[in-house]
């Protein structure tokens, strides 16, 4: 942690702060987990999500990996955040990402949780069981140090 003024992270984020791929399928009421999707982790900092194979929500149309676009720093990316998806990108992953950047504070946002309600038609009793599920991950991920970690007001 830097000594003089405090650092916010950036929303945009050099370290991904979250990408748990088994989010839902862990958190969300057993009632609606054959319903949850999963993150898919083909490549690092994969937020695309699928359902029994299929791709889900807004960033569906991502799924074919040769049509996505990659941009200028995919590859720089790809080296920088191996070695956090290697470990989970656990709480613990994050905070040691925000030291590197000398970051003391993270507002944490949801990044692939956005794209997870983009299911038009979505039955509303699953929309709010994968958004409790979410909450509570969220909650669990920042207890790891609280005053430097937490969700968005």
């Amino acid at each position: 942690m830097s000594h003089g003024p405090r650092r916010l992270q950036d929303p945009r984020q050099r370290h991904p702060h979250h990408r748990a791929p088994d989010l839902w399928p862990r958190y969300i009421d057993p009632a609606f987990r054959d319903r949850a999707p999963v993150g898919l982790t083909e490549d690092e900092g994969d937020l695309r999500l699928a359902l029994a194979g299929k791709p889900w929500g807004r960033i569906a149309i991502d799924a074919d990996r040769s049509k996505r676009r990659q941009g200028r720093n995919y590859a720089l990316n790809q080296e920088r955040w191996r070695p956090y998806a290697e470990r989970g990108w656990t709480s613990k992953v994050q905070l040691e990402a925000m030291d590197i950047e000398g970051i003391d504070v993270a507002v944490v946002y949801p990044s692939r949780g956005l794209f997870a309600l983009t299911i038009a038609d979505m039955d509303p009793r699953l929309a709010a069981a994968m958004a409790r599920a979410y909450n509570d991950w969220l909650h669990e991920f920042c207890q790891e140090n609280p005053e430097r970690c937490s969700a968005p007001a």
